[in-house]
């Protein structure tokens, strides 16, 4: 699998935070549960492949909740992959190691693809979604959530500077049209964390992957020392939850 070096950053992420990431991935779980609970299911949902499916904590409670015959979990990293195993050890399901820019599935032969918070890690959001319509069967199905933004309380907005910025709804949206996928329903949910400081905010990252900076923006200090330990508090992650139809939705 030839993959970019920033891909390789990001897979090297994934990768040594796979045995720490269920203790600490509240929020992709939080986030994994309310996506299931809003999507409107389709009897039709057989052929399913969770995209970067992880430790499997979602992949299995898609299994329980929706009862596909057919599961696939994709992910980057081998080292989440070897989590999912244990995770997924009573779950028919096979597990493969991909690039969501290049699915190693046959073109339209999938009835739904899942992503819970990983698609905003992929560079080319329209070669992306290109490559989903290709592997979605005609009225196919994506059901996904992305991270949109994430904002700090006002005095630490210049650290926030630093943090990675996220596509917004409407550039991903665009995205979703070019590549002639419907959407069938859409939100906004903003999910609230609280952390003692900015410290515990970067650790969160780095235990759950998150630690790669796709904007290459070094920490901008101010011009008073830089304080890991000064008191942060809540921190608010914008979620974008889609539900798409390679068909036509009116």
């Amino acid at each position: 699998m030839q993959l970019s070096t920033t891909k390789r950053h990001i897979q090297r992420c994934f990768s040594l935070a796979a045995s720490s990431y269920d203790k600490v991935a509240s929020l992709q779980q939080q986030v994994g549960e309310a996506l299931l609970d809003w999507c409107h299911v389709q009897p039709d949902w057989q052929r399913v492949v969770d995209l970067g499916c992880g430790t499997g904590f979602t992949t299995h409670q898609l299994k329980a909740r929706l009862g596909m015959s057919f599961l696939i979990g994709l992910d980057l990293s081998e080292a989440m992959l070897q989590q999912a195993k244990t995770t997924l050890h009573n779950v028919d399901c096979s597990l493969i190691q991909a690039d969501f820019e290049n699915i190693p599935l046959h073109s339209a032969s999938v009835d739904l693809l899942f992503s819970n918070m990983a698609l905003q890690w992929c560079q080319h959001i329209a070669s992306m979604f290109a490559e989903f319509k290709r592997v979605l069967r005609p009225n196919g199905s994506m059901v996904v959530s992305f991270c949109c933004a994430i904002a700090l309380p006002e005095q630490h907005r210049e650290f926030e500077e630093s943090l990675n910025h996220f596509l917004p709804p409407a550039v991903i949206l665009s995205q979703v049209k070019q590549a002639g996928l419907a959407v069938i329903q859409d939100k906004l949910q903003q999910f609230d964390l609280h952390f003692n400081d900015r410290l515990a905010l970067m650790q969160f990252f780095k235990k759950t992957g998150a630690n790669h900076n796709l904007q290459r923006r070094p920490l901008r200090l101010s011009k008073r020392p830089l304080s890991w330990h000064e008191p942060l508090g809540n921190v608010t992650f914008t979620i974008l939850y889609l539900q798409l139809t390679s068909g036509s939705f009116r």
